[in-house]
């Protein structure tokens, strides 16, 4: 199972710079199975919402990404769940100062490691240093 972090799924559905590469790189795992957590969804509709409030998207626009992130993505989806531990797995990496992690990063890798996921797919080059250094196997997209 690869576990798909929120700028991933950000790419999917709204047109950026490497939604293209992120669209590629999906194709290209034929036969795998995709995750993303229910933390995911709030953190892709706030980075849509973001894209709106600094005008690089309409709000017609941000609408219609939404209806094919739920309509479309998420059903494709694994939806993982957030039990508690993860929270405590979370602080404990935030007390790790050199990862550099940030919450959201830290709550998704802590996601990871609570459900065994194969590999976490993600863009932001810190999470995917953290994962590396916590043996999480990780790739980056772009």
């Amino acid at each position: 199972m690869i576990y798909l972090d929120a700028n991933l799924l950000v790419a999917l559905c709204v047109d950026e710079t490497h939604s293209q590469a992120v669209e590629d790189w999906v194709d290209r795992q034929r036969g795998k199975s995709f995750s993303t957590s229910s933390w995911a969804i709030a953190e892709v509709t706030s980075a849509i919402g973001l894209k709106v409030r600094r005008k690089d998207l309409t709000i017609a626009t941000a609408t219609d990404s939404l209806a094919l992130f739920h309509e479309e993505i998420l059903p494709r989806l694994e939806l993982l769940e957030i039990p508690k531990p993860v929270f405590a797995r979370t602080e404990s990496l935030l007390r790790i100062f050199g990862l550099g992690l940030r919450t959201p990063d830290a709550l998704h890798l802590s996601i990871c490691l609570e459900h065994k996921a194969s590999t976490l797919a993600t863009a932001d080059r810190v999470l995917y240093a953290a994962a590396r250094k916590l043996k999480q196997a990780a790739v980056r997209v772009y």
